[in-house]
């Protein structure tokens, strides 16, 4: 059995509520093709590691905390509802042997969150995790927000 695995890492960036259209395809496409290469994710070098799999319990688990975090115009890992990441996999149903997340604020577009997340160490080490297999993401836009648009990916490994 292995052990159990998750990591934390939020962003900073600088009405009604809008679930944003992702294209989960380029993020997918996107994180993957960042996978296959090595990394310099702030002072440690990542090799290359495996794809990922677009998972729908993943993507419900992003939304809705995306959702969350624009109602009540904060960023964080834990939720409104003090819920932490594991706890909203978990509730999903998804059965998780490893997860990490990442959240940001502000971005407009998967390429500017990327990029932004590759900049930052902690976020760059949870999209080249070997120990995660599959990932969900999600935005949600909110006009009278101080950030305006909310970011989560979630990353797990099935146990």
């Amino acid at each position: 059995m292995l052990p159990y695995r998750y990591t934390l890492s939020c962003l900073l960036f600088s009405t009604s509520i809008l679930a944003g259209n992702l294209d989960n395809d380029k993020m997918l496409k996107s994180v993957n093709t960042l996978r296959a290469q090595p990394q310099v994710c702030g002072s440690a070098k990542m090799p290359a590691v495996g794809p990922l799999t677009w998972n729908k319990t993943l993507q419900a688990v992003a939304e809705e905390h995306s959702k969350d975090m624009a109602e009540g115009d904060f960023l964080s890992h834990t939720g409104s509802n003090d819920s932490s990441p594991d706890e909203r996999i978990t509730k999903q149903g998804y059965i998780w042997s490893a997860w990490a997340e990442n959240v940001a604020a502000g971005q407009h577009g998967v390429d500017a969150v990327l990029e932004a997340w590759m900049r930052s160490e902690g976020h760059c080490k949870n999209m080249m995790d070997p120990m995660v297999t599959q990932m969900g993401a999600g935005f949600v836009e909110k006009s009278d927000t101080e950030y305006e648009i909310y970011w989560t990916q979630t990353f797990a490994k099935p146990r």
